[in-house]
């Protein structure tokens, strides 16, 4: 799957100049044109990246590096505004720019529109392109945006405990249906008398119940945590999160995100979810508040008979 108007946040919009089509100066087109309703309208990455090298200038450039193909450059020209600096990370849903026709004096560049091109390493294929080697933006592969490996990583104290959590989730893809796989592990140690636990877990099923262009829902069964000096349970249904609103990079937003990194080094930094614990008997109790409706929640029981109401009020209760 390659670039089109939907790809960068211009659904709607028109493809009005292809890769290699004729210009009146007798050099091809270089790129893909995309219509914009005769207005700057704002455009997405499409691509997971770091903004390189040049940006703005006399084009109105701004030049990624994505991270799925690091020697290749993805290039959006005659942007009115530029949203994205010098070494930014950016994902398919970062707003980076503004259409425009920005270009410099006698160019021929006229009406309000995004040319997007890729440059690949290798000589150029065609004697006016000089040295750089474009290739069709249409056709060239762009990844998935959902499938790969998700980290989530919080820690801080609540009462006397001090915890460190890592989730990593799997997907192979981002269809409705697509089955990955979660672990992690939670450590802990209580401020007052040194003593620690450590607890690891693996669900084997991960599987995409519904899914938006900038989130996934999934549920998570099949599988159990173990704990030392505490015991986790053995998940017996479905349990579901979020990955909500990624659609801002930094800072928090409004509801929870179950995981923050993707591990290209990309950084989605979230609000964690409500994490709440314990100490009894030198156990830990804790519940991860996945969502804020409590009966969708994943979570973590020295106690299994409790449902996850009664669940949440006794923690609460111990501990605020």
């Amino acid at each position: 799957m390659g670039f089109d108007p939907g790809r960068v946040g211009l659904a709607g919009e028109r493809i009005t100049g292809t890769f290699m089509e004729p210009r009146t100066n007798g050099c091809p087109h270089k790129g893909l044109d995309i219509s914009s309703s005769g207005t700057p309208l704002p455009f997405t990455a499409g691509i997971f990246g770091r903004v390189i090298s040049p940006i703005g200038g006399p084009w109105g450039t701004i030049s990624v590096s994505p991270y799925h193909s690091p020697t290749t450059i993805v290039q959006y020209l005659h942007c009115s505004s530029i949203s994205v600096g010098l070494g930014a990370l950016v994902a398919p849903w970062s707003v980076i720019g503004r259409s425009g026709n920005t270009a410099p004096d006698g160019s021929g560049i006229t009406g309000i529109h995004l040319h997007l091109q890729v440059v690949q390493p290798g000589p150029g294929t065609v004697p006016c392109w000089g040295d750089r080697n474009f290739v069709d933006p249409h056709t060239w592969p762009t990844p998935d945006l959902i499938a790969g490996d998700w980290e989530w990583k919080w820690s801080g104290t609540v009462g006397v405990i001090d915890y460190n959590t890592v989730r990593l989730l799997h997907l192979p893809g981002s269809n409705v249906g697509d089955v990955g796989s979660l672990d992690g592990r939670d450590d802990y140690v209580n401020r007052q008398n040194g003593s620690a636990w450590s607890c690891s877990g693996g669900w084997g099923r991960a599987e995409i119940i519904s899914r938006g262009s900038t989130s996934v829902r999934i549920n998570i069964s099949q599988g159990s945590c173990i704990c030392s000096n505490s015991r986790c349970e053995t998940v017996a249904g479905p349990m579901t999160f979020s990955m909500l609103d990624m659609n801002t990079i930094g800072g928090s937003i409004a509801g929870h995100a179950f995981f923050a990194t993707r591990l290209s080094g990309l950084d989605l930094r979230r609000r964690p979810p409500v994490t709440k614990h314990s100490v009894s008997n030198d156990k830990v109790h804790c519940v991860m508040a996945i969502s804020e409706e409590i009966e969708k929640t994943a979570y973590f029981s020295h106690d299994m008979s409790l449902s996850v109401e009664e669940l949440y009020g006794v923690v609460e209760d111990e501990i605020f």
